[in-house]
């Protein structure tokens, strides 16, 4: 069971991050702006290196959390635990992303 939640919670962020880098570019075509530095940098470096940059960090957190959940920690939130709050956390996102869009249009 662990595993499915693990791979869940993996692919779900995997798939709201490339979800978020199309919402942040339509935002950012409405009139709204980038408040992550990174990610406004790579904005102005064109979009593919946004989108090469975005999926490549979420791919390696992704993977770095997924690898650390194959090992029991004795101290602090498991790595299931954070691979499940950043799933929750990203479907705030694209929450926040349809208000945005919602308020712009």
């Amino acid at each position: 069971m662990v595993v499915l939640q693990r791979r869940f919670a993996a692919m779900g962020i995997v798939v709201m991050s490339l979800l978020d880098a199309t919402f942040t570019l339509n935002v950012l075509r409405l009139g709204g702006s980038e408040v992550n530095p990174i990610m406004a940098y790579l904005i102005e470096l064109g979009t593919v290196w946004f989108f090469a940059g975005k999926m490549t960090l979420t791919g390696m957190g992704v993977w770095l959390l997924v690898r650390a959940s194959d090992h029991p920690q004795h101290r602090g939130p498991s790595a299931l635990t954070l691979l499940r709050l950043c799933f929750f956390g990203y479907a705030t996102l694209m929450a926040w992303h349809l208000i945005l869009v919602g308020r712009l249009t």
